[in-house]
This record gives C-alpha cells, structure tokens and sequence, in this order.
C-alpha cells in the first residue's frame, strides 16, 4: 500500500484539519486517478462509436479528464 506523511509547518497556514484532508485526498489519489482514467476511455469509446450524438463542447470536459491524468502520471508538458 502507499503510506503518506503530511506535515504541516506554519500551524497559522494549515490547520490539523486541513492536513488530515490532505492525507486523505493522498491516500485515494491512486483509485481517483483509475476511476478517471476509465471513466475517460469510455466517455471517448462513446464519442468515437456514436459522435453525431455528441457537440463539440462534450469534448472539453474529456480534454481536461486528460489533462488532469497527465499531470498525475508526469507526463504533462
């Protein structure tokens, strides 16, 4: 499993609350990323299997999908 350690170094910046959220939000990082990852792939196999059901603007929130995918595994620019 992945173990994470957030430590908070300014307690007037960040709150025991708000190091607990983090360490949350980093422990599901991993199955957030899968679920988008296929939540992804299969809004594109729709677009690419049926795209005159689809308008141009559907195809933003999937961009971003993949935006946000890259800049999780690194390989954004």
């Amino acid at each position: 499993g992945v173990v994470a350690l957030v430590v908070a170094h300014d307690p007037e910046i960040f709150s025991e609350l708000d190091t607990d959220a983090n360490a949350r939000l980093i422990a599901a990082a991993p199955d957030l990323l899968e679920a988008l990852q296929t939540i992804c792939n299969s809004f594109q196999w729709y677009i690419d299997t049926n795209p005159t059901m689809f308008e141009a603007e559907d195809g933003l929130e999937l961009t971003a999908g993949y935006a946000a995918i890259a800049k999780a595994t690194g390989e954004a620019p």
